[in-house]
């Protein structure tokens, strides 16, 4: 009962205009500490709770975005799912109940997989098919730093591709990976998948995504991850001063 969500913005790189955000688990222990997710998560997959993690963010971003829709229509949060909760064939079911008892509609909710959870089992790729056929876009994270290639994500029916963090940070370098987002982003615009840039911090990193074509981008440069309340109050501002 303690964990909460926070949103990290995300925004139309050209424009500046808040689209949407990315849910983030956060856990505050009872003395105050904060556990970071990259601590409870992957211990909530080696014991089997993670699904539950999955299932009290969803609930919670279908109650933070019911009424975030009536003042900002066409807003979506994005949800993470850990390869274990595709691993569970009911899952889209659930979901799909989730939505229906909040009287939601499916594309509010857009989700997004890690590359790792592709190679994993079977059942992804129907279940992928499935959120998509419900109304969800699907989203693949991380990409880049697990083992997908163009021949293996063309099997796959995906909506965006998100660039990680690492080849965003060494645009404008002479870092080695500084070539692979060049590649990245021409693998995305040959599958038609639309393009998210992850962990945007200057200027100069979001006129270059700009230019050489990445549509939506988040990261500090426009916002940290904010609490339900901060994030309203964020994109209503956004909204004025892009309007």
């Amino acid at each position: 009962g303690r964990m909460e969500v926070q949103y990290q913005p995300g925004v139309e790189l050209p424009s500046g205009r808040c689209v949407g955000a990315e849910a983030l688990a956060c856990w505050q222990r009872e003395n105050g500490e904060s556990v970071s997710p990259d601590v409870f998560i992957p211990i909530a997959e080696e014991v089997g709770l993670v699904q539950e993690v999955t299932r009290s963010v969803l609930r919670t971003v279908v109650e933070d975005i019911k009424p975030m829709l009536a003042e900002f229509p066409g807003l979506s949060i994005n949800v993470n799912l850990a390869p274990d909760d595709l691993k569970n064939a009911a899952f889209g079911e659930e979901l799909a109940q989730i939505l229906a008892e909040a009287r939601l509609a499916a594309g509010a909710i857009k989700l997004e997989i890690t590359e790792r959870a592709l190679f994993q089992h079977d059942t992804p790729r129907a279940l992928i098919r499935h959120f998509r056929k419900l109304g969800h876009q699907v989203a693949v994270d991380d990409f880049g730093t697990g083992y997908s290639s163009l021949s293996y994500l063309q099997s796959f029916e995906l909506d965006v591709l998100k660039i990680d963090k690492v080849f965003v940070d060494a645009i404008g370098t002479e870092a080695a990976t500084s070539q692979v987002i060049v590649h990245v982003i021409e693998m995305a615009k040959s599958l038609g998948l639309d393009t998210v840039a992850e962990g945007v911090e200057t200027t100069a990193q979001k006129d270059w995504l700009v230019d050489h074509g990445v549509a939506y981008g988040q990261g500090y440069l426009f916002s940290v991850a904010l609490p339900v309340g901060s994030f309203v109050d964020y994109v209503r501002a956004n909204r004025r001063q892009s309007a």
